[in-house]
């Protein structure tokens, strides 16, 4: 797991590789589609950042997202 990305953020992320879309991931672990697909939308945000911009930012006291 991406260090930079929260257990739910990941879940989404996982849930939606799952499950094919947002809308079908949010239903099948019982959430609201607007909860979920802000979680999913920052995970796939991290996860395309570059590691080591991630780190230093943090570094920094930033959050890159």
């Amino acid at each position: 797991m991406n260090q930079n990305i929260t257990s739910k953020q990941q879940e989404a992320y996982d849930a939606v590789q799952e499950h094919g879309t947002i809308r079908a991931a949010a239903r099948a672990l019982g959430q609201s589609y607007a909860s979920f697909h802000g979680k999913y939308t920052a995970a796939k945000a991290k996860k395309s950042l570059d590691p080591a911009l991630v780190n230093r930012l943090s570094e920094l006291g930033v959050d890159a997202l």
